[in-house]
């Protein structure tokens, strides 16, 4: 027996229900493995990031087993010599940071006097050699203004306004100069500054 119109959209809701379920379903089960590969994903690099740690401490802890065993060997001069060549390291370290410091300080001096960012120091702190830091700078100042001076040109860029007064109508100079002489006329009063 055929089955009447009114079940035909029960049918349809029935299977729109069971079709929102299982959406819902298999948009559960996605998050759910997407959730276990980032998490196996996470579990690797922390894995592999304490790899490297550990072996960076092995390392650090066999130099210094190996510095040890070497003291341990020295002699009352070589041990003296040892610890004044580390003074002597620590010291050429502090110095480069102090010149690196003040060479940094000086940059941004120059840039300040050239109207230059101080972001430009961090680059030009690079070259070490202050002639040609000097030099990069002001080859720097010159494309930066070439270039800020373009951006605004371009930024205030306009049509030229027309030239409407070239355009004038004939008539209206020529009426314009009657109507002037009429004036004069009237007042009966020699122009002065006209030329005889």
């Amino acid at each position: 027996m055929p089955e009447s119109k009114e079940t035909q959209p029960e049918e349809v809701e029935v299977k729109a229900e069971e079709a929102v379920e299982v959406d819902e379903t298999t948009q559960k089960l996605i998050e759910a493995e997407s959730d276990r590969k980032f998490n196996e994903l996470l579990e690797k690099k922390k894995s592999e990031w304490e790899a490297a740690k550990q072996k960076e401490v092995d390392e650090k802890v066999a130099a210094a087993k190996r510095d040890a065993e070497q003291y341990a060997k020295m002699t009352e001069k070589e041990r003296a010599e040892s610890e004044l060549q580390k003074r002597l390291k620590a010291l050429e370290e502090r110095e480069r940071k102090l010149n690196e410091r003040d060479l940094k300080i000086e940059i941004e001096k120059e840039l300040k006097e050239a109207e230059l960012p101080p972001a430009f120091s961090k680059a030009l702190i690079k070259l070490e050699d202050n002639e040609a830091i000097k030099q990069t700078i002001a080859e720097i100042k010159t494309e930066f203004a070439a270039a800020v001076q373009k951006q605004v040109q371009k930024a205030l860029r306009q049509e030229t306004p027309e030239d409407n007064y070239s355009k004038t109508d004939d008539s209206i100079n020529n009426y314009a100069k009657e109507r002037n002489e009429k004036e004069a006329k009237k007042l009966d009063v020699p122009n002065p500054w006209a030329i005889n």
